[in-house]
Formats: C-alpha cells, structure tokens, sequence
C-alpha cells in the first residue's frame, strides 16, 4: 500500500521500463476495468503520479529521469462502483495510483480495512516480491486510476 512505514528495511528496486503495450493475457485484474488511454506520452496528471512516487516509502529515491519514464508508461483506467479490482491471494499484475474515486483496501483474516482516496497507491508488495495480493480492493464509487504493469513494474 502507499503511504506505509517500513521500519529498520531498505528496499532496493530496479526499474526496468518498456515499451511494450500492456497486455490481457490471462489476468483477471485487467478484467475487472476499463483501459481509457494506454500509455501515457503526453504525460497526463504527470504531478500527481510523481506526487506518489516520491512521496512512496520504496519510490521516493528515484531519480527525476526515473520517474519520468514511469509516468509515460502508465495506463488510465475506469472501474465501476461496488466492483472488486482484485481479491486477496489472487495473483497481481499491477500497481496502480487511485485518481478520483474511493475504494476499500481490506483484509480477512484481521477484519482490516482502509478507504483509499485519491492519492493513495496500492499493489506494489505483490509485484516487487512475486507474492499474492495480501488484501482485496473493491470501489466504493466509480474510480479512475494509474496503473502500471508489473512487467514494466520489475
């Protein structure tokens, strides 16, 4: 989740940006919303995404060229009110940064739940350690988001 304290752990990571367009094939995510715009190149709500970015706990040492490219490599999106983006323990394709809308970050077995708001980034953990989504995302109105792919993600 954005805006989270890692205490006593550095994360390193790599950006490896591509050109590739995202792809469907066999994620459920992608499913679950609407592609408005691929590929961001006019560099659209380029603050608010580089907002999050050097705002993020694992993000914030990127540098400005970095970033730049993250932001051209976003994709805009739309989901619809009361749908889940995705569930927890399902497989993660991608990270994304809410724009306008609400939703709830949830997780099961602690009764856990945040509102994410405009702002707010989510989807990072499971993509940077291959592991699966540890909580479900459901919209509370309809949303428009960022997102980025995790094979433009790694």
């Amino acid at each position: 989740m954005g805006n989270q304290v890692v205490s006593s752990m550095k994360i390193e990571t790599t950006w490896r940006i591509s050109s590739n367009i995202p792809s469907a094939s066999g994620s459920e995510e992608h499913s679950k919303f609407k592609i408005i715009k691929k590929h961001n190149k006019e560099c659209q709500d380029s603050k608010l995404i580089e907002e999050v970015l050097v705002n993020h706990f694992f993000l914030q040492n990127l540098e400005k060229q970095a970033r730049s490219e993250i932001v051209k490599e976003m994709t805009y999106i739309f989901i619809e009110k009361n749908k889940t983006l995705y569930k927890q323990n399902s497989i993660g394709n991608y990270f994304y940064i809410l724009k306008d809308g609400s939703a709830e970050f949830s997780v099961s077995e602690t009764n856990y739940k945040k509102t994410l708001k405009p702002g707010d980034s989510f989807g990072e953990i499971e993509l940077l350690y291959s592991i699966p989504r540890c909580g479900t995302v459901k919209t509370l109105t309809d949303c428009f988001l960022w997102c980025i792919e995790k094979k433009n993600f790694n």
